[in-house]
């Protein structure tokens, strides 16, 4: 009996230890289902959300003319069209500019595969009103501004109701969220319909546990537990800080503005730069230097305008306040940046522009400064109380703005030296750095020298032979001509007054009109040293020479850069056989008779540059020919039509200073209509020609010019002028209008 009673227990011990491993094994195996549930689950939750980041970091490179950040509508219920509810594709609007938006995550639009949760249903999707792409939030009537300080309007708890993410917190709130609803709770009655994903995206109360109603601007969110029975929503989320983040480790957006490609924020803010000064070159052309065209405002919509000085404190000599209205002179490309970050910007102006007031990183006589404050220092996004109210409807109650300075500029040679006291030199960046985002950058704003026909003419000096003269200007039409109707030999040169200081290039424009065909002209720059070409300098010889070779009433010596206009073929210039644009030097150094002769030079050579022949291979000579789109002239230039004229030079030391070598590269741009570019550009000094539009240029070039040992930089100031020649065969008459020039 004892025995038997032994096999029995030792027999129910291995019943019962085989029961606890077939339950061990059951809980293993649910345990298991149920973790790769949860991992099949979150692995399409991180892949939406990755999706949708990418989204947002690349919408720039899908949308040219706006800026990074911008996130996709739900796939929601109101489409039309080809596109219906539950099939991928994301509604073209979602409800009004600034309001949030709720509905099935558009797979389709972000290159997805139909993702689903575990239970087999389609992810669902929140987007913040502030970065949905359309409507966008950054209008006169919701002004969300897409920047690094622009914070989410979501807010997401744990599931014990803790605050995770806010849109106060240094993260900036949730910018998107991402559900997986998985099974049913009692209610919710999920009713299979005929769309794709059998939901209907007007009923996500059925699918999203724990929902505010939408539309929403400040919407809350929670976390749900896999197995609650009051909220099993599986939930991902993208904040603003991070969007940012990846943002601004874009080389296109951070890059400085001499690498390629160059970054976003420093085109953005040379675009302003240009604007400013194109608004700041009108006020010297047209008011007499007084502040009209590039006078501060308070930037508001159009109903609540105010003044500059409502909302700043002003000092004397600078006129302080935020960027006029400049939108139109943008590169289409930039105005969202202008749109999106002018926040950030503020401008001081000299309350006369007729010379500068400024120092701006060493730049003396600058004529105003653009400021760009940084990212907030410290890190993070700006609170609302800290962000600048400028771009708010109504106007802010007081303080007044210049008490928000603080919050973005720094004192001690930084914006706030310009901006908030009586001082005007600034000593901090010049632009962007990716190291140091924080930072204020500051651009100084039309340095140099400008001169125009129109308010200096008499000024104009004329140098040509009293008993033949060839040049004569005419102050009260503000018109220099060249030539003389008689059948003489002359030359006649007219230089515009003083001279100019060189320093990395400049940009003129003038008009021409031919009433007699000749020669042709040159218009010259040559070095300013008086030892050289005397203050102000003669005039070349007759004839073929153009005034700019040669030497009759004087010599223009070396080193000089000419743009000819010639209207006579000569063989012994080595000219082609029509009317053509061409660069000219000095051909060789030993004379001035071959100055202007194509082929005279050494390619290549810094002492005696090449002047361009060859119409197949120089890029720096062209004839005048029909299929031009903007000179459609068979071989002549045309008489009694006007003719315009663009010249950008940029000089810069590609070795050691030391070296003293520069390199100089030339642009022409000629028309006499007009297509992509138009006259107002032809005429805008505040940028080369190539960044204002998109004409191709007549000729270009880039020659290398020694300096000269004995005498100093070469060109360190220059005159600029028109030369021409006739012989008594070659009669002619050009009057020119309109000439503007501005080195920098």
């Amino acid at each position: 009996m004892r025995n038997q009673s032994g096999y029995i227990f030792i027999i129910m011990l291995l019943a019962l230890a085989v029961s606890s491993m077939i339950f061990m094994r059951k809980s293993m195996s649910l345990s298991s289902r149920k973790y790769a549930r949860e991992e099949a689950t979150m692995q399409a939750l991180a892949q939406a959300r990755d999706a949708l980041v990418g989204y947002a970091l690349t919408y720039r490179d899908m949308h040219d003319t706006e800026v990074f950040g911008y996130l996709p509508c739900p796939d929601s219920s109101d489409k039309a069209g080809i596109f219906h509810p539950g099939d991928g594709s994301a509604a073209g609007n979602c409800g009004q500019a600034g309001q949030a938006s709720i509905g099935l995550l558009p797979y389709r639009t972000l290159q997805l595969p139909d993702l689903r949760d575990a239970d087999g249903n389609c992810l669902w999707y929140a987007v913040s009103g502030s970065h949905k792409n359309n409507p966008k939030g950054s209008d006169a009537d919701a002004p969300l501004l897409l920047n690094g300080d622009l914070r989410g309007q979501f807010r997401i708890r744990d599931t014990s109701g803790n605050l995770l993410v806010t849109p106060d917190d240094a993260q900036g709130g949730a910018v998107a969220v991402i559900f997986a609803p998985g099974p049913a709770l009692a209610g919710q009655a999920r009713s299979p319909t005929g769309y794709p994903c059998s939901a209907d995206p007007s009923e996500y109360a059925k699918y999203i546990d724990v929902v505010p109603s939408f539309p929403n601007d400040d919407a809350t969110f929670t976390q749900g537990q896999v197995d609650s029975a009051i909220n099993n929503d599986s939930v991902l989320w993208i904040t603003a800080r991070e969007v940012y983040a990846r943002i601004s480790l874009r080389a296109d957006f951070r890059n400085p503005s001499d690498a390629a490609p160059i970054g976003q924020i420093n085109r953005f803010l040379d675009e302003t730069r240009a604007a400013l000064e194109y608004k700041i070159q009108d006020d010297l052309l047209n008011h007499a230097g007084i502040p009209t065209a590039s006078l501060p405002t308070a930037l508001r919509p159009p109903a609540t305008q105010v003044s500059y000085a409502s909302y700043y404190q002003q000092f004397p000599g600078k006129l302080i306040g935020e960027p006029p209205a400049i939108a139109a002179l943008f590169d289409a490309k930039y105005t969202s940046y202008l749109v999106n970050w002018r926040d950030h910007l503020r401008y001081a102006v000299c309350s006369n522009v007729s010379s500068g007031c400024f120092t701006v990183a060493g730049q003396q006589d600058c004529r105003g400064v653009l400021l760009f404050g940084g990212e907030r220092v410290g890190g993070g996004l700006r609170s609302t109380a800290e962000k600048v109210s400028s771009s708010l409807t109504p106007p802010p109650p007081p303080p007044p703005l210049s008490a928000f300075l603080v919050n973005y500029f720094e004192p001690a040679g930084g914006g706030l030296d310009i901006l908030a006291s009586a001082g005007t030199a600034y000593t901090g960046a010049t632009q962007y750095a990716d190291a140091h985002r924080s930072a204020d950058v500051g651009k100084c704003l039309f340095p140099g020298t400008f001169t125009a026909l129109k308010n200096a003419a008499a000024s104009f000096v004329v140098s040509t032979s009293p008993e033949a003269p060839a040049a004569f200007v005419d102050p009260l039409a503000a018109t220099l001509f060249l030539g003389s109707p008689a059948a003489i030999d002359a030359a006649g040169c007219i230089w515009a007054p003083g001279r100019l200081t060189l320093d990395s290039g400049l940009r003129a424009y003038f008009k021409f009109n031919i009433a007699m065909h000749g020669e042709g002209f040159v218009f010259a720059i040559v070095d300013g040293n008086p030892s050289l070409n005397g203050n102000p300098p003669g005039c070349g010889a007759a004839g073929n020479a153009l005034g700019y070779a040669g030497s009759l009433f004087g010599t223009l010596n070396y080193p000089k850069i000419g743009l000819e206009i010639d209207t006579r073929q000569s063989p012994v210039r080595n000219d082609p056989g029509a009317d053509h644009f061409a660069f000219v030097y000095w051909g060789g150094i030993d004379s001035t008779s071959d100055d202007n002769t194509h082929g005279a030079g050494v390619p290549g050579s810094a002492t005696q540059p090449f002047n361009p022949r060859r119409l197949t291979t120089d890029k720096g000579i062209s004839s005048v020919k029909e299929s031009d789109t903007y000179l459609p002239y068979a071989g002549s230039l045309p008489v009694n039509t006007d003719i315009h004229v663009r010249f950008d030079l940029t000089r810069r030391y590609p070795v050691p200073v030391a070296a003293k070598r520069g390199e100089y590269q030339l642009r022409v741009y000629v028309a006499s209509k007009f297509g992509d570019c138009q006259l107002a550009d032809f005429r805008n000094l505040a940028a080369d020609l190539n960044r204002l539009c998109k004409q191709a240029e007549k000729i270009s070039d880039t020659v290398l010019i020694d300096d000269i040992a004995e005498l100093g930089p070469a060109m360190q100031s220059i005159y600029a002028g028109f030369t021409s020649g006739q012989t008594a065969a070659s009669a002619q008459q050009i009057s020119i209008t309109d000439f503007m020039l501005r080195s920098f």
